[in-house]
């Protein structure tokens, strides 16, 4: 069609040569406007990008991180030191035990030093804390203290008190006996006398009295069911 003939057909008019068919064909392919970079997806009517979004890496974004890390961390010591630290755990009601027995060896020691110097000055035993001026009560949070004397010995006492203590503790009796020098020197006087002391523990937690010692050819010996606490330092 000549081109004059074209500009002033109408729309409408029918096409006369196959190359008119054609770009029709394509412009009508075209949209008539410009189609986003971005798809509508059914996503509530929001537009969704194509492409997700990158996270960037914001100071934000790094505290975040970074107290995860350390939350992670902190879990990590606390497991570890809990493993590390179980048999402290384990045997912590044993340590506990053992501070509240060295109240009973260290009174009862002393008990025996004293009963030592009073029997040296006034020949004779006696069964009175006061006299012997150990500085404590017959009673404590954790023991009973008390005397029985003989005119051969003195025999003290620390029961562990029942119900009181936790985990349950071992109980003590020491002793100290009078006995001649010849037993140790053959050649020393017959008169002259000395004091031997001794101090025992029950094999077990217990809050009964222990067996007293007794004097094995001039050597205080621990009865049944206790031991010297001279062999277990």
């Amino acid at each position: 069609m000549p081109l004059k003939n074209l500009a002033n057909s109408s729309p409408n008019s029918s096409l006369n040569h196959p190359t008119d068919t054609c770009l029709t064909n394509l412009t009508l392919d075209f949209p008539r406007t410009p189609v986003d970079s971005r798809h509508r997806l059914p996503n509530q009517g929001k537009e969704v990008p194509l492409m997700p979004k990158l996270v960037t890496d914001t100071p934000q974004n790094k505290r975040r991180s970074l107290a995860k890390v350390g939350g992670f961390s902190i879990l990590l010591l606390l497991g570890m030191g809990t493993v590390l630290n179980f048999p402290n755990i384990v045997s912590g009601g044993s340590n506990a035990a053992q501070a509240r027995q060295t109240e009973a060896r260290n009174n009862l020691s002393a008990i025996n030093r004293s009963q030592q110097s009073y029997y040296s000055e006034f020949k004779t035993f006696t069964n009175s804390l006061t006299d012997l001026g150990v500085g404590f009560k017959s009673h404590s949070a954790n023991y009973d203290y008390s005397i029985r004397t003989t005119k051969m010995a003195a025999f003290h006492y620390a029961i562990a008190r029942q119900g009181e203590s936790e985990p349950p503790l071992k109980s003590y009796v020491g002793a100290v006996f009078w006995v001649s020098s010849t037993n140790f020197n053959p050649k020393a006087e017959k008169d002259q006398l000395l004091t031997v002391a001794i101090t025992c523990e029950t094999l077990h937690p217990d809050n009964t009295k222990p067996n007293a010692p007794t004097l094995v050819k001039g050597i205080p010996t621990c009865s049944s069911g206790t031991q010297n606490l001279r062999f277990l330092k």
